[in-house]
């Protein structure tokens, strides 16, 4: 009888498995660690896959993520035992009698060890705490802390930490081992620097043995940082140990608890002396705020004690500024003894009637030779006081008057919603975002309690609801009411307008009309200001504050498709040169204004945007400039110009930059192109295809590709051009990387005439290309001609570069003809030439070739070890079609090993990868060889989970489950 082993998961500190006798484990891939922690944590409790789900991908699951789930659960049975983790009908669960977790171990101790404390047990109480304590390797789930439920539950377990080492403390000092409080706790502080009860019990230690200077100068030390970090003193019991250690109080010798007694005695006197109630002018709001909880604890945490004593809330119109202040304002009324006063100046326009308005407000009179500040500022005197001041935007050039009330009233906090900020010393600027919507996987799910999570879908049921009785979200509603929270930018103001059509239309027919969004989001609640009943005229607000400058840069701006860069803004926007002020200045108070958001890229650039609902008015807007045609103009020739230096560096070792930019800017280029075709602008958009189109390949857009080449192609009055040949040349690949193979060789044999006239370098490439096409149709004699011929044309001109590329093709034949010595042989060349001239392209195909030939060899350890190599250095280039190649040989290796679980995985990611992109992986013969040896090794069911489990997995999951195996 064999008895089951027992695997010890250990979550306080980085996920570790340890065993009773698994001398080496295999490493764990991020997401299986973290799904190993996730069931950890609910040991013997089911977790619905939905959970799960939710938990490891947070707000963007593949579409598909029940399967990648079951092949993450069957690595974590392979490695733990098929009897570790159940499955329950409902989700999974991780069984105790398999697996034991330290935390389920730790919780009682920590737990049993406070009641015999308290039972006055101080001796029992300590050894079960050194036992606890001993447990910790560090931070709990430190390795998982991208994951927010291993953050919420890491920040949990740190916290009972703390409390075991505050309860070790403590009943050490009821020992009488004042030199192991201060011995083992001290260090702990630096871990847990705010826990003032734990610093009270070092302190006590070290008067305990007669260092009562040592202890003063820990409340010194606590005392600067509470300042420097929170603006804030230490608490009253902290201060009242203090008030003791200087009086040489005796009861410090005897009572354990003297810190605890002393600040419940402090604290009761605050209480008492807190007497009246604060005063407010808050009214109660008709409907409650939902959402916005991590909105609300940080802007509570800036006024908190001072911390900021001006914030200032901005945003454009419609994203609920007013709305947040207010529920912050209610929420502190008990922490402001002065009052908290909400000043509304939506109707003022004159700055200089701000601080009257203010006075008048709070019930400051002026006269007897008093004028409306003085009266304020006496009033303000000594008062905790929170001011909220509404619609700032308006009367900014007022802002000084408020810096003045600030620096005359140390007790005043003034929170303000604005369009842009202040610019005043100390202030705090909180851009208000707009409410969390779903993603594009989460909407195709179509899971109406997993959207429903999301703020601003929740919202719009809330709304609905409202607005006509028997409104409920639905599996078949669901998808329709996330997109229309999509498409309104999650803009509280818009959605709750959206919310309201709902007397009339269903959330599938207001969908589509949501392409007028400004004209249907009307008739908000009667009562209302007149720039909340539409949201045209929430952005009029904005729009009518701006100068004639402002205006006319904010229109030219919806150009942009997916925002731009500042060289775009000032390439296009001011072709005539009728800016007064220069484009950067009337920019940037744009972006003060709310009007344009500002983001920063993966390189540390500034990237401009606006909201689509915003991008939208100002193309209203923008319809109206007599400088139209000649911006659109300037946008086509800025964003040709950029694919076509782009395009030329894709090949090379620093082309990932050319990716980025050119993934980035794809809305302008598609935007440009279109315009350049419609304007039968030919030259600038077929020169657009001739740079795009390795972007095209690489990125995995070949069936768009395809079409806007095919299209750009199609509009030519028959003139043939370098441009053409370029177009033409890419339109071929496009096909060509798809499998098309007969359209791919019809286009590269219409294009070679004119090549060999005009460019005989292209023209030898061309050759080379069409080699490649009739090896995939089989035509290995005609391709080994066309091979040689491009190779022996290129060694006359003598550049290397072009040599390996001709050898690209000749290695390749090589390989399918089993001539694997002189294939090798040309790929060291390519890999070579590659690394000379920094051409990323040829480093990778000598890679992939270089693993296939071993692969075919049989030497499946460097075949493996040049696959990972390969795909890696594919994934760091940008480069999908290498990528693919590598998941595709890393399959074949698979089943050489007879590993047939990971080899149908892998055939599954390269399935959907090609599903997604349109890409062929090159060495695609093995793939039907391999699915019958692993269909007649797995059975038909597991096959096929493990196909979708494969085809579902995101790249990154992919790559990490491939270069970990």
């Amino acid at each position: 009888m064999t008895t089951t082993e027992v695997h010890h998961v250990l979550l306080l500190g980085p996920v570790h498995i340890r065993s009773q006798t698994t001398a080496s484990e295999r490493q764990l891939a991020r997401r299986e660690r973290a799904l190993l922690a996730r069931l950890a944590l609910d040991l013997d409790r089911v977790v619905s896959a939905s959970r799960l789900i939710d938990d490891l991908w947070a707000q963007s699951p593949p579409p598909s993520a029940t399967n990648a789930l079951q092949v993450y659960i069957s690595h974590l049975r392979r490695r733990l035992g098929p009897e570790a983790i159940v499955f329950s009908g409902a989700g999974y669960r991780m069984a105790s009698d398999v697996c034991s977790v330290d935390v389920q171990e730790v919780e009682p101790l920590v737990r049993r060890a406070g009641e015999l404390l308290t039972a006055g047990r101080a001796d029992d109480s300590v050894t079960m705490l050194d036992e606890a304590l001993a447990w910790w390797r560090g931070d709990a789930l430190s390795d998982l802390q991208d994951y927010e439920f291993a953050r919420v539950a890491a920040a949990q377990l740190n916290d009972l930490r703390a409390t075991a080492a505050q309860h070790l403390a403590e009943a050490l000092l009821a020992c009488g081992q004042p030199d192991r409080v201060v011995a083992d706790v001290t260090p702990l502080l630096h871990e847990f620097p705010f826990r003032e009860q734990l610093r009270a019990a070092v302190m006590t230690g070290l008067y305990r043995q007669g260092r009562a200077v040592d202890a003063l100068e820990l409340y010194n030390e606590v005392h600067a940082l509470m300042r420097e970090e929170l603006g804030l003193d230490p608490g009253p019991g902290l201060q009242a140990l203090q008030a003791a250690i200087l009086a040489d109080d005796p009861a410090l010798m005897r009572a354990a608890s003297q810190y605890q007694a002393a600040a419940d005695g402090i604290k009761r006197h605050v209480q008492e002396a807190a007497g009246e109630s604060p005063r407010t002018n808050l009214e109660v709001q008709p409907t409650p705020l939902l959402g916005r909880t991590t909105e609300i604890g940080e802007i509570t945490d800036l006024l908190s004690g001072q911390r900021s004593r001006l914030v200032t809330l901005t945003g454009p119109g419609g994203t609920g500024k007013t709305r947040l202040a207010l529920q912050v304002a209610a929420d502190a009324v008990e922490d402001f003894a002065g009052g908290v006063y909400l000043v509304s100046l939506a109707s003022v326009t004159d700055a200089e009637v701000v601080v009257p308005t203010i006075a008048q407000t709070l019930g400051a009179k002026e006269g007897s030779g008093r004028t409306a500040p003085q009266a304020l500022r006496e009033l303000l005197a000594g008062r905790r006081v929170l001011l909220v001041l509404d619609n700032f935007e308006q009367v900014i050039a007022a802002a000084p008057e408020v810096a003045n009330l600030l620096s005359t009233c140390p007790e005043l906090c003034v929170l303000v919603t604005s369009r842009e900020s202040l610019r005043l010393p100390g202030e705090q600027s909180y851009p208000v975002p707009p409410l969390a919507v779903p993603g594009e996987q989460a909407i195709a799910q179509g899971d109406a309690e997993a959207l429903s999570q999301y703020e601003a879908v929740r919202l719009f049921v809330d709304r609905a609801q409202s607005a006509r009785q028997g409104f409920s979200v639905t599996n078949e509603n669901a998808p329709a009411v996330a997109q229309i929270c999509s498409r309104l930018d999650g803009l509280p103001l818009a959605i709750e307008l959206a919310a309201a059509r709902t007397r009339v239309l269903t959330p599938e027919e207001m969908l589509p009309r949501l392409a007028r969004r400004l004209d249907i989001l009307s008739g908000g609640p009667r009562g209302a200001p007149a720039r909340q009943q539409t949201l045209r005229g929430a952005i009029d607000w904005s729009y009518d504050l701006l100068d004639e400058d402002e205006q006319r840069l904010f229109a030219r701006l919806a150009v942009f498709v997916d925002g731009c860069d500042l060289e775009a803004v000032e390439a296009v926007c001011d072709p005539d040169d009728d800016f007064a002020a220069s484009v950067l200045d009337v920019l940037t108070s744009l972006v003060d204004k709310s009007l344009v958001r500002t983001g920063e890229t993966s390189h540390g650039s500034r990237r401009l945007s606006m909201l689509e609902t915003v991008r939208e008015y100002a193309g209203d807007r923008f319809s109206n400039d007599v400088a139209r045609d000649a911006v659109r103009e300037a946008h086509a020739r800025h964003f040709t110009d950029l694919a076509h230096r782009a395009g030329w560096q894709l090949q090379r070792m620093e082309g990932r930059a050319s990716i980025d930019r050119l993934e980035r800017e794809h809305g302008n280029l598609c935007a440009a192109l279109h315009w350049s075709v419609e304007h039968h602008r030919d030259e600038e958009g077929l020169s657009l295809v001739d740079g795009m189109w390795r972007f095209w390949v690489k990125s995995g857009r070949l069936r768009e590709g395809t079409t806007l080449a095919r299209g750009a192609i199609e509009k030519l009055d028959g003139r043939h051009t370098p441009a053409w040949a370029g177009a033409m040349t890419g339109l071929g690949e496009l096909y060509r990387a798809q499998g098309d193979l007969l359209n791919a060789r019809l286009i590269k044999q219409a294009t070679l005439p004119y090549l060999q006239e005009s460019s005989p370098v292209r023209a030898t490439v061309t050759l080379t290309d069409l080699g490649h096409i009739a090896q995939d149709e089989g035509r290995l004699d005609d391709a080994l001609t066309l091979h040689t011929t491009a190779l022996q044309a290129h060694r006359s001109e003598g550049d290397d570069r072009l040599i390996a590329h001709a050898l690209m093709g000749l290695a390749r034949l090589c390989l399918v003809t089993g001539r694997i010595a002189e294939s090798k042989s040309h790929y060291e060349f390519i890999m070579k030439v590659g690394h000379k001239y920094g051409e990323a392209e040829h480093i990778n195909e000598a890679m992939i070739g270089l693993g296939e030939a071993a692969r075919r060899e049989g030497d499946d350890a460097t075949a493996q070890a040049m696959f990972a190599e390969g795909l890696s250095f594919a994934l760091r280039m940008g480069d999908l079609d290498f990528a693919l190649d590598a998941f595709t040989g890393m399959a074949s290796v698979a089943v050489n090993r007879g590993d047939m679980l990971r080899a149908t995985v892998l055939v599954g990611v390269a399935d959907g990868m090609r599903a997604r992109t349109g890409l062929v992986p090159y060495f695609q013969d093995e793939r039907t060889h391999n699915l019958e040896l692993t269909r007649r090794a797995l059975g038909d069911p597991e096959q096929t989970a493990a196909l979708e489990a494969g085809r579902a997995m995101t790249l990154e999951d992919a790559a990490s489950y491939a270069l970990l195996g």
